[in-house]
């Protein structure tokens, strides 16, 4: 595990990653890595490898995290893991339970199992589980194409998500998805015009 991350988690098991570096990791900060293969665990899991193949998209690492029950992941950031920045982290809820609380800058979320998540990581976040069983995630670090980009046109934006950008990031985000004259990030920033005009911004 990145020395940087061991003072982040509590409580938590070691990830099985199904994807890693080909390149070993010494430590962070995060450095650049092109290349993934995938680890002898994914061809195990029949079911994940479908899962995955269904993301039409360059997949970096991807993992199941394991949250014990009593843990928590104190407030940080992932710095520029974010759509805007090229690369989306994706939650998939395995196993949860109602006491499992995603923080998403002070914004509380409740991930469901079989429910496919992204949140702007670049964000302070954090997660605390105070159910009795532990939450198991499947998570998918991938790489924005523009087969990202439709899928996330055509998704619905979370109140909850919405609700932690204020409207001076919001308004320069439209603006540079009109300013790349594209039918995908036009159809975006007329999303989010629509998201700015409905949604109780801050």
């Amino acid at each position: 595990m990145p020395i940087l991350i061991r003072h982040i988690i509590q409580g938590n098991g070691p990830p099985s990653p199904f994807a890693h570096p080909v390149a070993a990791i010494p430590c962070c900060p995060k450095p650049q890595i092109s290349a993934y293969a995938d680890t002898p665990l994914l061809r195990q899991c029949p079911a994940i490898q479908q899962l995955l193949a269904q993301l039409q998209c360059p997949l970096h690492a991807v993992r199941l995290m394991n949250m014990q029950s009593g843990a928590y992941i104190k407030p940080h950031r992932d710095h520029d893991l974010c759509f805007e920045q090229g690369e989306v982290r994706l939650h998939f809820p395995v196993f949860t339970n109602s006491e499992v609380v995603f923080y998403a800058a002070g914004t509380p979320l409740h991930m469901q199992a079989g429910e496919c998540w992204y949140v702007n990581v670049h964000q302070t976040h954090s997660v605390v589980n105070n159910g009795s069983t532990s939450r198991i995630h499947l998570v998918a670090d991938c790489g924005v194409n523009d087969w990202v980009k439709n899928w996330f046109a055509a998704a619905p934006l979370a109140h909850q998500v919405a609700d932690t950008v204020n409207t001076g990031e919001l308004l320069a985000i439209i603006a540079a998805l009109r300013l790349q004259r594209t039918e995908t990030s036009m159809a975006l920033a007329q999303q989010l015009e629509q998201q700015l005009h409905q949604s109780p911004i801050f």
